[in-house]
């Protein structure tokens, strides 16, 4: 069972309807406007991960530090370091190739077997070239 701790969270205004169960702990990346909508972007900018079902203009609760529940978006591998798929679901880093700009989200502490299993994972939001 996926378990969660949290040790930094933010608060933005969503800018799309996020009330959908399936959006909790897909990946959430912040607007031109200071808001937030899910991550559209394999590998794209991502601050962490949707905690609560926000409607539209309403407060949206994101984790961005510790551990979460997060959703998957294909079969995940504890201790595979994890980006946003064009869904804000979660998916592992691969073999992008050369100068490719990731935006990882975190690690997984569980293995997903399939598209949206709930897997904890520790949320650690960076950037890289490879």
């Amino acid at each position: 069972m996926a378990g969660q701790v949290p040790d930094n969270e933010i608060t933005r205004k969503a800018d799309a309807d996020l009330s959908a169960a399936t959006n909790r702990g897909r990946a959430i990346r912040l607007t031109a406007n200071n808001g937030c909508a899910l991550a559209n972007a394999i590998g794209g900018p991502a601050i962490g991960v949707l905690d609560n079902l926000p409607k539209a203009a309403s407060a949206a609760r994101v984790i961005t530090g510790g551990t979460a529940k997060v959703r998957a978006g294909a079969a995940i591998a504890v201790g595979d370091r994890i980006k946003s798929d064009v869904n804000g679901r979660l998916i592992p880093v691969g073999a992008e190739g050369a100068a490719t700009l990731i935006h990882v989200v975190g690690v997984a502490m569980q293995a997903a077997a399939a598209l949206d299993d709930i897997v904890e994972a520790r949320i650690n939001p960076y950037s890289y070239v490879v």
